[in-house]
């Protein structure tokens, strides 16, 4: 099962999870929180592990500014 997750000095929280009950993006969801977690939005969907590990890194390595920038799907 994949659970990944960056607490960030910058405030902002990623996190890329397995969720095959609510696969509503794909089996695997990365997720970025700007309130520490209060508030989600979805930033993508995949449909494998490996995809999902590349996915997350693709946005631990964005700066804050560039996530705020994003159009999320959920």
């Amino acid at each position: 099962m994949l659970k990944l997750k960056q607490y960030r000095e910058d405030g902002v929280i990623i996190s890329t999870v397995y969720v095959p009950f609510m696969a509503w993006y794909g089996p695997y969801e990365t997720g970025i929180s700007f309130n520490n977690g209060e508030n989600w939005h979805i930033a993508e969907g995949y449909n494998d592990h490996n995809n999902a590990t590349i996915g997350h890194e693709k946005y631990c390595a964005m700066s804050k500014q560039e996530l705020e920038n994003l159009t999320f799907i959920g």
